[in-house]
């Protein structure tokens, strides 16, 4: 939601930092659905959920350091406020599929 936004918005020098956080979000929901697909007794789920902490953390580290800068400065308090809900919406909602699934 937010990210292609920003790419749109911000200057050229700012596109790759961008860019990577996509990649990095991308890289980070491929491998959770490896771990959601790996048995947790299997011999590789403890590297894979290694690699899946290590990845996010990175990418908490690198929105927190430099996207969110970047976000603010593109994207006005209103639609952000409105991303936020749309976020908050979407979360809500994954989270009642989730306790569907496990009942």
């Amino acid at each position: 939601m937010v990210f292609p936004l920003v790419l749109e918005e911000v200057k050229e020098e700012d596109k790759e930092v961008v860019r990577e956080m996509i990649e990095e979000h991308s890289l980070g929901q491929y491998q959770f659905k490896v771990i959601e697909k790996t048995e947790v007794d299997d011999e590789t789920w403890d590297a894979k959920f290694m690699v899946l902490k290590e990845v996010l953390e990175h990418h908490m580290e690198e929105e927190e350091k430099e996207f969110i800068t970047l976000a603010k400065k593109v994207i006005p308090k209103e639609k952000r406020e409105e991303l936020l809900e749309e976020f908050e919406s979407v979360l809500e909602k994954k989270k009642k599929e989730k306790e569907k699934q496990l009942k």
